[in-house]
């Protein structure tokens, strides 16, 4: 089982990358300083057609984004056609992030966010991440490798609707198509759903 699900998403890799390479640099402008973007204690929106998102820590006070390529910002919104979004979320900062993107991927580097919910048609994400209220991935023809880990006491419900699914918890695995099961009883309750091609999902409770 593990050999096939490489297979996907070495698959779900190969194809995006043949995506990426169809489209000149120039749109995605790495080489440009960007812009600096401030979300305050606003929700955050991210809209794009094509488009890599990196999420990451800041011992700022408050959220930030740096923006390159063909896309704009306006009141906690940012969106356009193609570019790249390297977006940094402080520890405790309580909000919403929504991300709709046509294709991309989406890179988790050990965040914590009270609810995050991402929509592709095609795109790959993956990463590590602390979740306080609850994740929402909805990937379409893609696949997602998540490593999610939430405070000790919490309960969790998980639905993954998948053509293929590994879960992973307390020493525990479950393969198959669809699961929906509650790992643990506690307060708060969780939500953890995911759609995608292929999803390799280990939920670890933190202690402490």
């Amino acid at each position: 089982m593990r050999g096939e699900m490489l297979g996907v998403f070495l698959l779900a890799l190969m194809i995006f990358s043949f995506s990426v390479s169809l489209i000149p640099l120039s749109y995605l402008s790495y080489g440009s300083s960007g812009e600096i973007v401030r979300f305050g204690k606003r929700d955050i929106e991210i809209y794009m057609d094509f488009g890599i998102l990196e999420l990451s820590e800041t011992n700022e006070s408050e959220p930030y984004a740096l923006i390159r390529g063909s896309i704009s910002s306006e009141e906690g919104r940012v969106e356009g056609s193609i570019g790249s979004v390297s977006l940094f979320i402080p520890e405790g900062w309580k909000g919403l992030i929504r991300v709709t993107m046509g294709s991309g991927i989406v890179i988790l580097n050990d965040i914590q966010v009270e609810e995050l919910n991402v929509k592709m048609r095609l795109g790959f994400v993956q990463g590590e991440m602390v979740v306080l209220k609850g994740v929402l991935m909805d990937i379409g023809t893609g696949a997602v490798s998540l490593m999610l880990r939430v405070k000790e006491g919490s309960g969790v419900i998980v639905k993954l609707d998948c053509d293929r699914s590994y879960l992973r918890y307390d020493g525990e695995s479950f393969r198959g198509k669809s699961v929906e099961m509650t790992l643990w009883e506690g307060n708060p309750q969780l939500q953890v759903e995911i759609r995608a091609k292929v999803a390799e999902l280990n939920i670890i409770r933190m202690k402490g």
